[in-house]
């Protein structure tokens, strides 16, 4: 009786090396994702994080006021324990003051540190309207509506991932986590020794400029409610700012 010696044609294994192919590609997809969406949720929790040391700190009188943005008459600014804000108001507390980490890094290993600007970013960020001449990776802002108080976030790291807006805590999710598009941001030096954020309205910290501090800051929270505005007091670490 003569044995089958018969074995797989070249269209098996096409076949097998196809479905091998297919089934490794879904595994990489999978990986990828599971990856991505841990670096997401990683971020969201980083932003929770800051939050409620944000809400701890202020509450035991840890930060100080670096500036009023609706008083007139600023006496022993230094000394004046920053607080939370009146009915319609918003405080403001830099990301660099929170626990006062200046080498944390962001889930993508990118630092959130404030950087001193090389350039000027629009006339409505130069180094004169920013604080201390460094730019913030991003602000916890507490807003009272007079029943409760509301906190929001928004922070970039070194390679600007992050949220692009100010998010209510309670909003925070993997959704709120992007890289923002290369064509929205412009940092070159030219001759002048000027610079440009393109859609510049996306950086909170301006909001915070010397000249712009009585603005109004709209926010969006739980429920698409709208909320706006003024800005009360900056809070810093005691420091990170010296004031001036």
């Amino acid at each position: 009786m003569k044995a089958n010696k018969k074995g797989f044609t070249l269209v098996e294994l096409l076949a097998v090396i196809a479905i091998l192919g297919i089934l490794m590609l879904i595994g990489v997809l999978s990986i990828t994702r599971y990856i991505t969406n841990s670096k997401k949720d990683a971020y969201v929790q980083l932003a929770r994080d800051y939050i409620e040391q944000a809400r701890n700190e202020l509450t035991l009188g840890e930060y100080k006021v670096l500036k009023y943005f609706d008083k007139t008459n600023q006496p022993d600014i230094e000394n004046k324990t920053c607080q939370a804000p009146p009915q319609g108001k918003i405080t403001v507390i830099p990301l660099s003051a929170i626990g006062n980490q200046p080498n944390k890094k962001s889930p993508y290993n990118n630092s959130l540190s404030p950087y001193y600007p090389a350039v000027r970013y629009t006339k409505y960020a130069t180094k004169e309207n920013l604080l201390g001449g460094y730019l913030e990776r991003g602000f916890v802002y507490v807003y009272n509506t007079g029943d409760e108080y509301l906190y929001f976030i928004n922070l970039w790291d070194s390679e600007w991932y992050g949220i692009r807006n100010i998010t209510q805590e309670e909003e925070l999710s993997r959704k709120h986590i992007i890289k923002l598009p290369t064509e929205e941001i412009k940092d070159n030096t030219i001759s002048e020794g000027e610079g440009d954020i393109w859609n510049w309205e996306y950086f909170a910290y301006i909001y915070l400029g010397k000249s712009t501090g009585a603005d109004t800051i709209g926010i969006v929270g739980a429920n698409n409610q709208k909320y706006r505005g003024l800005l009360y007091e900056l809070c810093y670490s005691g420091s990170t700012y010296t004031g001036d």
